[in-house]
């Protein structure tokens, strides 16, 4: 086996990087804290202080030698070999005081104050102790009747004493100093040879980090909670009830029924266990390296066997009439007991089938269930509590479970013997539930009930009875603090009852106004938070006990405990759960297609509802860079169009970070491309907080006499040496006054860039490996200093990232993201939370790719969601209906139901998609506007036989087939002319072409230009031979400029404009020699293409921003 010396070796360049990418400024910088454990007691934890910048060194050969001397060191205190190492350290720190700590703590409900406490000592600098150290000792734990947290003086004291002796006591004064700190870390676990990282998210603190649960990962924790249930079995067949871990005490009660209800679990647990024997893939073993085998399957079930037979033996009765009944310990007969009871049994039945133990046990059931009609009365309802010696009533009710434990038991005995006696007593109690509202409860055992029943009983008002016992208990399920398992169960059975109800289309209406796919979001949230009470190593290590808790499943706030019935709720859910992942089957309803007949949705931005409030406008952009695209350039002129025809002000967002947006903001106002009022928006800027009416916040520019100084001639680039090695390079911005950026060098190269804002803040620091360039990571700032976001890269050549942090202003991580779509989605609800539920949003989607999918995860229902489609929507011909979607409009198409409305560009385009995905009436056709046609100009002011195109310099523009066109029309025409304007990848080809043809005297590259009306009025005919194209605004450009346009006949936009042997030409796709023949004809003929542009400026009257300004009122008077 692997040592823990060997792994720390083998894992210490990782655990060095984690250190570098995220780790406190602050006091607390320069400390690592261990925690070492066997498992067979409670861990051992040191704090290892290190020098000032020690832990920032390259070479971490010698803090590798402190970790292991201290592991040595700790290793002592243990009898049996030890197995696990957690390291850790600290990313952020709040400073406050022992007097004002309470009040911090009775924020947070008990033992969910997720942060660990550091005082200063004696002999040492800081007595530090983990969150999981303070909860573990329960130093925060007041009691169960207190519902906060608060310090536990006497658990505090003696934790301190064990940890730092009690010469390190702190004085406790009101003023002393206390810092609550965050960390990070990783764990190293000899039984799995494995270094895992620990999660730095709030609610998933102290344990691994772990992506959402997939089928084999579930499959895994079902495996292990099937084990640890079966270890609590003891010889004689009782449970261990349960523990309360802080100390390693049992739990001195007993409950009889939750020995059923456990034997129910564990026989669930048993089955999925057993069915994935032969896929042994289908599990993963990250979490433990055991692996169940035939021989541990067939030692589980003796030990439930043993159980079952104890519980028989021991916990039922007989009794007159044919009844048998559970006796709890204090000689109660609970209606619940009898029920969980045929369920464990049952199950039995089904797993291991027919048998004289089978037999024998169905007979008991059917007397155990003849006890629960015995307690039926006459209005269908439960009495819930007999006196086992009398059978008299001690109780009418109790808790309500116990009516869904009836029910279900009943049902499920019914599935098995078909009794018509049971399904009788089910159908007369379910007349009560509906009658007395029982769906209110919003319960589990009556979710598992009701979708029984569904299966043989399939009666509208069970259905109804099914969606209203979780209608309205979404928020909760979803955002419940607490891990609450069985919130899990009632969601799964929930979703088999959807699954039942597709079977019957005429029941659908019972789901509206019922959201399902909220639904599902609900459901999955839960089953991955329920991973919060998982019992870790890392986690279970601290506690007095590790291997009498490791695996199983914990209640935080009452003291981690953990019990039999706990345990039984996590592992029935994750038996289910599983089940669902696996199979991938959702119900019919989770789709706008189930809602047809009625018109309804379950999509929350179709949600009918009258706004009475504002209405504020959003266009969804990646950036603004230094030159447009046409996505840009057209979003800038429906900028124009809802400031100056309709009076409304949008507001351009951008998710891309930029330091130099700003500058190219004011740079496109000024050339006119972009109007002044229009507000800008950045993603970044509005986690950082960024205040426009910041006070200015100089650079702090201090020569040092050791380095040297060369500024630039035009003051904005300072470059700082040290001898002969450069340190960094200062850039500022145009006012010279103002710092920029500062780009910072090693031997190796540019290690790091620090980029600053308007106002001279530090907005971002960039860290890259010097000799590859590829980054490693990024952390953004709010102007206060504190962190607000980081980015981690996985360091490969296309600087893939690898997880996204959010932190609060006290450095609390509070969300923790794998890719860039979950981040923009929550800045899109942060963002949609800032307006009152009265106003209306619309979020006008330009780039689809980044934005639409976090648009779908917007739950409110004032916001509207409008996609543009910029361009072709397929790959291939996109009139053909196998034609491959781009990724950029897959989303959309899918499901044309989802969007409040789309914008499409042209009618054939809208033909197409209607043809291939159905007509809806959300569909409108919006074309790009002209901001002003200008002033037409003679022909005579052209210049003779100039032909311009404006295009990006990119392959799908097909630039170099346009140059050997015109290499064509020069041989006819040696003074015509080409200017090429535009950007892109493809110059250094396109220049070497020009060469090639000997063209230098008639194609001119011209490069990126901010004014196309100049490069358009002087020419006599513009080019394109795009062969796909959704739009093409600079066709519109080049038409309102009087310039006729020559262009392949493709999809869409060129038909829309072009109308052949009038404004120019549309040609057969891909006939070259007719494409040069037409520039030819219509340049060599100087009345016929004086004609062409007094027809091009007619052209684009149709597409004034008037005429478009009117087509988007109708849209928004629409949605």
């Amino acid at each position: 086996m692997t040592t823990l010396h060997e792994l720390l070796t083998e894992h210490l360049p990782q655990i060095q990087a984690q250190y570098k990418q995220q780790h406190s400024s602050q006091a607390l910088k320069d400390i690592l804290l261990i925690s070492l454990g066997s498992g067979e007691k409670r861990a051992k934890s040191a704090s290892l202080f290190f020098d000032d910048g020690e832990l920032l060194a390259d070479d971490w050969q010698a803090v590798g030698e402190k970790i292991l001397a201290k592991l040595t060191a700790l290793s002592r205190h243990f009898e049996a070999p030890v197995r696990w190492l957690k390291v850790e350290w600290v990313i952020s720190e709040q400073a406050t005081t022992w007097g004002a700590l309470p009040a911090e703590l009775a924020k947070y409900k008990r033992n969910y104050y997720r942060s660990g406490l550091a005082f200063g000592g004696v002999t040492s600098p800081y007595l530090m102790a983990t969150e999981m150290e303070l909860n573990s000792h329960a130093a925060l734990y007041q009691g169960a009747d207190k519902p906060v947290a608060g310090i536990n003086q006497a658990n505090l004291e003696k934790y301190i004493k064990s940890r730092f002796s009690s010469k390190q006591m702190p004085s406790f004064s009101a003023d002393m100093p206390v810092i609550g700190f965050i960390t990070a870390g990783v764990f190293l676990n000899t039984d799995t040879a494995s270094c895992v990282s620990l999660s730095t998210l709030q609610r998933q603190h102290a344990r691994r980090q772990l992506p959402d649960l997939t089928a084999p990962q579930t499959a895994e924790f079902v495996a292990l909670g099937t084990q640890y249930l079966s270890r609590q079995i003891k010889d004689d067949g009782l449970f261990d009830y349960g523990h309360f871990p802080c100390f390693g005490r049992a739990i001195p009660t007993y409950n009889t029924l939750r020995h059923a209800s456990s034997l129910y679990a564990l026989l669930e647990g048993l089955e999925l266990c057993q069915a994935l024997q032969d896929t042994p893939d289908a599990t993963l073993h990250t979490i433990s390296n055991t692996r169940l085998q035939a021989a541990d399957l067939a030692h589980i079930r003796q030990k439930i066997d043993k159980s079952l037979d104890y519980f028989i033996a021991n916990f039922t009765k007989d009794y007159d009439g044919g009844k048998s009944y559970v006796i709890e310990i204090n000689n109660e007969i609970k209606l619940g007991a009898n029920a969980v009871a045929i369920l464990a049994m049952v199950k039995y039945v089904q797993i291991f089938g027919k048998s004289d133990r089978a037999s024998r046990l169905l007979a008991l059931c059917e007397r155990l269930a003849c006890g629960i009609v015995a307690m039926q009365e006459a209005d269908g309802s439960f009495v819930h509590i007999l006196d086992a010696d009398t059978l008299a009533v001690t109780a009418k009710t109790r808790t309500i479970y116990y009516d869904g434990e009836a029910a279900f038991g009943l049902m499920r005995l019914y599935g098995e013997t078909q009794d018509p006696r049971w399904l009788a007593c089910v159908e007369r109690a379910f007349d009560f539930f509906i009658a007395n509202h029982h769906e209110k409860a919003h319960d589990h055992w009556l979710s598992y009930c009701s979708n029984e029943l569904i299966r043989y009983k399939p009666e509208r008002r069970y259905f109804q009875f099914a969606v209203d016992n979780v209608k309205g208990y979404l928020n909760f399920i979803q955002n419940r603090l607490t891990t609450f398992p069985t919130l899990l169960e009632l969601c799964m059975a929930f979703h088999k009852m959807l699954l039942a109800l597709d079977k019957h289309p005429e029941y659908q209406d019972v789901l509206r106004d019922f959201d399902v796919a909220a639904f599902y979001r609900a459901l999955h949230a839960r089953a991955n938070y329920l991973v919060n009470g998982f019992f870790f190593p890392e986690m279970a290590m601290h506690f007095a006990k590790p291997n009498e808790i490791l695996h199983g499943f914990f209640i935080r706030h009452h003291a981690f405990r953990v019990r039999i019935d706990d345990v039984e709720h996590y592992l029935s859910g994750f038996v289910h759960y599983h089940e669902l992942l696996k199979s991938g089957k959702y119900p019919k309803s989770l789709t706008a297609k189930a809602y047809e007949a009625d018109s309804l949705t379950v999509d929350t931005h179709k949600a009918s509802r009258k706004v009475s409030g504002k209405q504020h406008y959003f266009f969804l952009n990646e950036d603004i860079g230094q030159k447009l695209t046409g996505i840009e350039s057209s979003a800038f002129l429906r900028a124009k169009v809802f400031l100056e025809q309709l009076g409304i002000t949008p507001t351009f967002v951008t998710q891309r970070f930029n330091s130099s947006i700003q500058e190219n903001r004011d740079k496109y106002i000024n050339s006119g491309a972009l109007p002044a009022d229009m507000q800008l928006l950045t993603m970044i800027d509005f986690f950082r907080e960024a205040r426009a009416d910041a006070p200015a916040n100089p650079y702090s520019d201090t020569h040092q006499d050791t380095l040297q100084y060369t500024i630039s001639q035009d003051k904005r680039t300072v470059r700082v040496h040290q001898g002969n090695k450069r340190i960094m390079v200062k850039y500022y911005r145009a006012d010279c006054q103002t710092v920029h950026f500062v780009r910072y060098h090693d031997d190796d190269g540019v290690y790091r860039f620090d980029y600053y804002d308007y106002q001279g803040y530090l907005s971002s620091v960039r860290i890259k490996n010097p000799k590859t360039q590829q980054i490693i990571s990024e952390a953004f700032y709010r102007q206060d200093g504190s962190l607000c976001l980081s980015f981690h890269y996985r360091g490969d050549d296309k600087n893939t990232l690898r997880s996204i942090l959010v932190s609060d202003q006290h450095g609390m991580t509070t969300h923790h993201f794998n890719n860039l779509d979950d981040l923009i989605a929550l800045f899109l609800n942060r963002l949609a939370a800032q307006y009152p539920s009265e106003d209306t949003l619309y979020f006008i989607v330009d780039r689809n790719l980044r934005y639409y999918k976090a648009t779908q995860q917007v739950n409110r229902l004032n916001v509207k969601v409008i996609p543009v489609v910029h361009s072709t929507h397929t790959i291939g011909a996109p009139d053909l209906p196998d034609s491959p979607l781009k990724r950029h409009y897959r989303e959309i198409l899918k499901d044309l139901t989802k969007p409040n409305a789309v914008v499409i560009l042209t009618e054939r385009q809208k033909h197409d998609i209607t043809a291939r995905f159905g007509s809806y009436d959300n569909l409108h056709v919006i074309p790009h506007a002209i901001e002003q046609l200008p002033t037409p100009r003679a022909f005579s002011q052209r210049i003779p036989q100039k032909v311009v195109t404006i295009a990006r310099y990119a392959p799908e523009k097909r630039l170099d087939l346009m140059i050997e066109i015109f290499a064509d029309v020069v041989k006819a025409l040696p003074n015509a002319t080409l200017d090429i304007y535009g950007y892109g990848s493809e110059q250094a080809k396109m220049q070497a072409q020009i060469e090639r043809f000997g063209l230098h005297n008639n194609v001119f590259l011209k490069g990126f230009t901010t004014d196309p009306h100049a490069a358009f009025s002087t020419a006599c005919l513009s080019l394109s031979t795009s062969a796909m194209e959704g739009f093409s605004l600079t066709i519109l450009e080049s038409l309102s400029c009087g310039c006729p346009v020559i262009s392949f006949d493709i999809a869409y936009g060129p038909s829309a404009m072009i109308e052949s042997d009038k404004n120019g030409y549309l040609i057969s796709f891909d006939d070259r020699q007719a494409y040069a023949q037409h520039i030819i004809h219509l340049l060599q003929d100087p009345v016929i293409n004086a004609l062409f542009c007094q027809n091009a400026y007619q052209s684009a009257a149709s597409f004034t921003a008037q005429a478009v300004a009117e087509k988007w009122t109708e849209l928004f008077k629409k949605v």
